[in-house]
This record gives structure tokens, sequence and C-alpha cells, in this order.
């Protein structure tokens, strides 16, 4: 008998040092998982008591100066400055072959697509600078803020062939019949969604692997929750760099966005 009590004693032992170690493992991950969800919370709060609501910043005279440049001004320095209109996908390609077209899509992109089409994620030289300037810009403007979580804006609208304008006309009343987006040096910025980056936990385990799963989620979330405070630091973003000449911007009364033509991105106004 005692042959064979010894080795069950040693197997229950092993599963009971198991069972402590497992249960300190989890123990462990959940307190670095709750200090993880503090330090979301803590991003959030940043935010909401650092960054008023839309409708509490904006002044009087504020949106018609983000009114100023309408569509014939847009146009202006589109025709001036752009390579369209672009018919249609075929010669899109070919601008892209010839790099009069850039694309403005990839990984680790200080922005968003919002509903804009993979082949209609271009623009030109020109813009595609200009959108890195308002994207760099963004930022700046959320950090002297006090937040250190990246916030994502949304582009609602890139190039926007003719072809392609001409189906917009059909299903959207707001579609004109000649758009800036032809010629490639305009965006929208949706300015109703945006998207926090909250931090990646490096190396592998249980807790790393259940922020990868979670951590996407989580940013879109709180940049839905957040998003009339994002409206405030976009709208700042935009107004500045108006004002510094880079760009035309119309503040858009039906399409919930910033409607944005890029006209000096070499040489803004200090």
């Amino acid at each position: 008998m005692k042959k064979v009590a010894l080795p069950v004693m040693a197997c229950i032992l092993g599963i009971v040092l198991t069972h402590v170690c497992w249960t300190r493992h989890l123990t462990a991950v959940y307190e670095d998982l709750s200090l993880y969800v503090d330090g979301v919370y803590a991003v959030q709060r940043t935010i909401i008591e650092g960054v008023p609501i839309y409708d509490d910043f904006v002044k009087p005279g504020f949106e018609s100066e983000l009114r100023t440049y309408l569509f014939p001004r847009h146009i202006q320095a589109a025709r001036t400055l752009g390579v369209g209109p672009v018919a249609d996908m075929d010669q899109c390609n070919h601008l892209v072959e010839k790099g009069a077209l850039v694309s403005i899509d990839g990984e680790d992109l200080p922005y968003y697509f919002y509903g804009v089409k993979k082949e209609h994620r271009y623009l030109t030289p020109g813009a595609a600078r200009g959108l890195a300037i308002i994207a760099s810009t963004f930022r700046e403007v959320q950090k002297a803020h006090g937040i250190k979580a990246p916030i994502k804006f949304a582009l609602s609208s890139a190039l926007r062939p003719a072809s392609y304008q001409g189906q917009l006309r059909g299903t959207n009343m707001n579609a004109v019949a000649e758009s800036t987006h032809s010629y490639g040096v305009s965006v929208d910025l949706f300015f109703d969604d945006y998207y926090v980056v909250f931090p990646q936990v490096e190396g592998g385990g249980v807790l790393a692997n259940i922020v990868s799963r979670v951590r996407s989620r989580l940013g879109y979330l709180a940049g839905d929750a957040l998003r009339r405070q994002g409206k405030t630091l976009l709208a700042m973003t935009v107004h500045r760099l108006q004002k510094e000449g880079v760009i035309y911007a119309t503040l858009e009364r039906n399409q919930r966005c910033f409607h944005i033509t890029v006209v000096k991105p070499e040489n803004p106004v200090k």
C-alpha cells in the first residue's frame, strides 16, 4: 500500500502546486489587466477634462471662418493645382504609374478610412503632403491638451473619378456635378468618428493576447464616446491650417465633414 500511496500523493501534490502556480499567474494577469484598464480610463479622463465638447467650444463667427472658402475658391484651386478631372479608374491608374497621383493608404497611418474604397485612396503628391501636415498638426493640438495616446481622425472621401462622382449624384442630392475630389487635391475629414490608439502590450502571454483582442475595439469605442471632443480638436487643427494658408476648409452643413482642399503644402505661414 505504501508503494502505491507514494506516487498518488506525489500526483496530488503536483496538482495542488500547479493549481497554486496557475492561480498566482491568473492573479498577476488580472492585476496587470486592471492597470491597463486604469490607463485607458486615465486617457479618457484627460480628454474629457481637458477638451471642451464642440458645442461649448465654438464661438460666434468661428464657423463662418470655416466657410470663408466655398466651392468657387476650392474648384479654382483644384483646376490650378490638380491633375483632373480624373475621368475613371483607367486614367487614375495611368496617373499613378506616372507619379502624378500617390497612394495615401498603408500601415500605421495617423488616420483611417471611413467608407473610402481602396481604389480611391489617392491624391496628388502635394495634397498627400498636405494631408500629412494635417495629421501632424492634429497630433500637436492633442499634445497641447495633455493627450498622450494619439487620436486618429477619419477620411470619408479622397479621390473621386468623374465616373464615380456621377454615380454619387444619382444617390446623393448634395453631390455636385464637378467635384474638387476629381482633381486629387481634396479630402473630407469626417468629424463624427475617431480612433484612440491605446498602447500594445509587448511580448507574449495571456495579458498580451487579451489586449491584442480588445485594443482595437476599445479604441473605436473610446473614439465614438469622445467624438464631440474630437470634433473640437479637429476644428482647431483645420482652423489653424487655414489661417496658415495650407488649406481651404469648408465646414459642410449636411455631410458631417470638413471639406479640405490643399493649396500650399510646401510653404505654410508661420
